[in-house]
């Protein structure tokens, strides 16, 4: 006790008040020799006497618990204790900031709801886990009071992928291991950590965050830098039985090429996807805000899972070879919303994708609104999938495509009807599709392209569009997809060419209306656009004042 009170500051007013108390007790037992008795030649003490002694406890006890709260470790923003980590500290320490534990685990570990730990500056080479193994006695924070794991402010903390921890209760064919697992507790923040794949050596499916069974959990403000060595599954997992999740404010970057590894991987392939088993046991999860640059799979996978919110990210291809998928993978998922992102340059591998937004394997209440997608293969893919991979209903649900902006999309050298298109609906079963307010420009490939399902393709509306100098057509309507769609009003401006395809049959705007008696009050004219340039820096596909397209 000594020396942590010798590290303490010497405050004049403290060393003063000090003296005092020491004067007072000096003075108050040497009125013991005075305050006392004669009965039958014993001396007792009098009331004065014990009055004092009672006086005198108080004070010493008042001074041991200022003693103590000068070295009890601090409290936190939400009311709890603040614990401290350092690169060189122990974790026979208490945890101070002065006196810091060496392990994020030994903090973890005695963490109660509210409470927060600060990671110092510096390289760790182990991350942690909770719930389960070495962080087996770690517990769940609240709602009101989440239990917080952060950076130190204004410090850069790196956590490698050095020492992780192996999963072996998930299933012995798809061994799986975790940098940091989260497993059965809720309510948790990570605040600014960073995490650096620095060992080319790791083991099979490795995360770097692990999320099951659990709800409440926060990863913002950090980094996740595959170095060119990450050769696991997913960065963040958000597997079974798993809510509440916002991912906000983070890099996803430099990840191999040649793995498929997605930035944030939602939900679980066992099951009907239909079913309240798989929807309802992965929920409200946001992704928010991140920069999504360089990953061999998809920036966001959802393959089941419902009220997912996926908005204001930018989504870019880090590689020169086309080796990324898609910006965003929706499968199987019910209510997602997919708003106000940015999303560039994707490109087909040989694993699949391509479209920036891929929905597929019948997906239900869908709405993607108001991003943007530039030199993409494709802009937005709705498509049927692999049906070994779906069980149960079939049907795509209400889907919406609404205010965004799609241009110079490419065809990158493959044939095909859909290559190069601002958007394709490739033979799925759809029971209501909207597809309005939306921009499809400079497409090398058509604007659209449709082919409907044999099975089932109703309720899909094509309507408030523009359709700005596409390279083939407007609308390429295959076989006889035109008399199952309804074509509102629109604006398909093309110079010279014809605009729409339709049952084989090529032609104008005026043709098509009187061929289908679709498209009754479209025009054909110039949108006017503030700068319709393919360049993502300049482009600006808002309509100037009189633009004959502002009430399509």
């Amino acid at each position: 006790m000594s020396n942590n009170l010798s590290n303490q500051p010497k405050d004049s007013s403290i060393n003063k008040s000090n003296h005092q108390v020491e004067s007072l007790i000096e003075r108050t037992f040497n009125s013991f020799k005075k305050n006392y008795t004669l009965i039958k030649k014993t001396r007792v003490r009098s009331w004065k006497a014990y009055l004092i002694i009672g006086l005198i406890a108080g004070i010493i006890v008042g001074i041991v618990l200022v003693a103590n709260r000068s070295l009890k470790i601090e409290e936190s923003e939400a009311g709890g204790i603040t614990y401290y980590v350092s690169p060189t500290g122990s974790d026979t320490n208490p945890g101070t900031q002065s006196q810091p534990f060496k392990t994020i685990q030994k903090a973890v570990n005695l963490m109660n709801p509210g409470d927060t730990t600060i990671v110092k500056g510096g390289t760790y080479n182990k991350g942690f886990i909770v719930g389960i193994g070495e962080g087996a006695s770690a517990k769940s924070g609240t709602a009101a009071k989440p239990i917080t794991v952060k950076a130190a402010t204004g410090e850069t903390v790196i956590i490698t992928n050095e020492n992780p921890f192996i999963i072996s209760d998930y299933l012995p064919d798809k061994p799986r291991s975790a940098i940091v697992r989260f497993e059965g507790r809720s309510f948790w923040t990570m605040d600014g950590l960073n995490f650096l794949f620095a060992s080319p050596t790791q083991p099979s499916g490795l995360s770097t965050i692990w999320l099951r069974n659990g709800e409440g959990y926060a990863i913002k403000n950090g980094s996740f830098d595959g170095n060119e060595n990450g050769k696991g599954t997913h960065v963040v997992q958000v597997g079974a039985m798993v809510s509440n999740v916002l991912v906000e404010n983070n890099t996803f970057e430099r990840f191999p090429a040649d793995y498929d590894i997605y930035g944030v991987a939602i939900g679980s392939f066992a099951g009907d996807p239909k079913s309240s088993s798989t929807y309802g046991s992965m929920n409200n999860v946001t992704v928010r805000g991140n920069t999504f640059n360089g990953l061999g799979g998809d920036g966001v996978q959802a393959w089941g899972g419902e009220d997912i919110i996926i908005e204001n990210n930018k989504f870019s291809r880090f590689y020169t070879d086309p080796m990324e998928e898609n910006a965003v993978d929706i499968k199987r998922a019910n209510r997602v919303t997919i708003r106000n992102n940015i999303m560039g340059g994707y490109q087909p591998k040989s694993s699949g994708g391509g479209p920036a937004i891929i929905i597929h394997n019948f997906a239900d209440n869908v709405t993607v609104d108001g991003n943007i997608i530039y030199d993409s293969w494709m802009g937005i893919s709705l498509d049927r999938g692999n049906f070994t991979e779906v069980q149960g209903d079939s049907t795509f649900e209400n889907i919406k495509i609404i205010r965004n902006v799609i241009f110079n999309t490419k065809k990158m050298g493959i044939s095909g009807d859909s290559t190069g298109a601002g958007m394709r609906v490739w033979y799925p079963n759809v029971n209501g599709l909207l597809i309005a307010h939306n921009v499809f420009a400079h497409t090398e490939g058509p604007g659209m392209i449709i082919l409907r399902s044999l099975l089932s393709f109703q309720g899909v509306e094509i309507k408030n569009n523009i359709f700005y100098a596409n390279n083939e057509y407007a609308i390429n309507f295959l076989s006889d997809a035109a008399t199952y769609v309804t074509v509102g009003t629109n604006d398909f401006f093309k110079s010279s060419g014809e605009q729409l395809k339709w049952g084989g049959i090529i032609g104008n705007l005026s043709q098509f209306k009187s061929s289908t008696g679709q498209a009754g009050n479209s025009i054909n004219s110039n949108p006017i656009f503030v700068n319709p340039t393919i360049d993502p820096g300049l482009a600006d596909y808002h309509l100037q004042a009189g633009s004959p397209a502002i009430n399509i």
